[in-house]
């Protein structure tokens, strides 16, 4: 059986000129986000990426 990594959530920030906004990731730490993120907008956007904490359940 696949051990089911840990899944962060992540926002992303991005700036591409006139466009911004945020998008969503999902990623098992913050490089693998960093690497989606950046794989995602062309490289002259400007990115910012922050974790958001699950509220716990419960």
């Amino acid at each position: 059986m696949m051990d089911q990594k840990q899944m962060h959530q992540f926002a992303v920030t991005y700036h591409c000129g006139d466009e911004w906004g945020e998008e969503m990731l999902q990623s098992s730490d913050l490089g693998n986000a960093v690497e989606a993120a950046h794989a995602l907008f062309p490289s002259s956007c400007r990115i910012s990426i922050r974790e958001v904490k699950q509220p716990p359940t419960g």
